[in-house]
């Protein structure tokens, strides 16, 4: 995975890491003493050798993955405005803030002209926005879209019913 300059002793990267792979390298580096090694005489050389240790750091390189691509739900006509309905879940292989979601919903325009849910942006939890009471309409269809690095980096979207 790394390479190293025999003349000025720096590790260079020979293959692409992936952090989700292997997090951390320990290497072992040896250095002669360059006289020796330059007139190939057979006198000890003078060398020295090392531990090296490189953390990988992790970039976002993945976007977010919903548990499911339909989600469905229910209210009945009395539930009261804020109630809980359910919980959309996305989840990514990156690691610290670029897992880290932010939701938010695409909901068509209604006939009432008003959004039926709305979404806690940072839990996922859909709540009721309206009543329900003589209500035409027996469903609603929408988007939810989950971006990570807390709605600064990828985009997936699902469908909820």
């Amino acid at each position: 995975r790394f390479k190293v300059n025999n003349s000025t002793g720096v590790i260079y990267i020979a293959q692409p890491l992936d952090y989700e792979n292997v997090t951390s390298y320990i290497l072992r580096v040896q250095a002669d003493s360059l006289g020796v090694v330059m007139s190939n005489l057979r006198v000890p050389s003078k060398t020295n050798t090392a531990k090296v240790f490189i953390d990988v750091q992790d970039e976002n390189d993945h976007p977010p993955v919903f548990s499911r691509k339909l989600y469905i739900g229910g209210v009945t006509e009395d539930t009261k405005i804020f109630s809980s309905v359910l919980k959309i879940v996305a989840t990514d292989k990156d690691t610290g803030n670029f897992s880290a979601m932010a939701y938010r919903l695409i909901i068509p325009p209604t006939a009432e002209g008003q959004d039926s849910f709305v979404i806690e942006v940072y839990t996922g939890i859909i709540k009721s926005a309206i009543m329900f009471r003589n209500m035409r309409r027996s469903y609603f269809k929408f988007e939810v879209i989950a971006t990570d690095d807390y709605g600064k980096g990828f985009s997936s979207r699902s469908e909820v019913v």
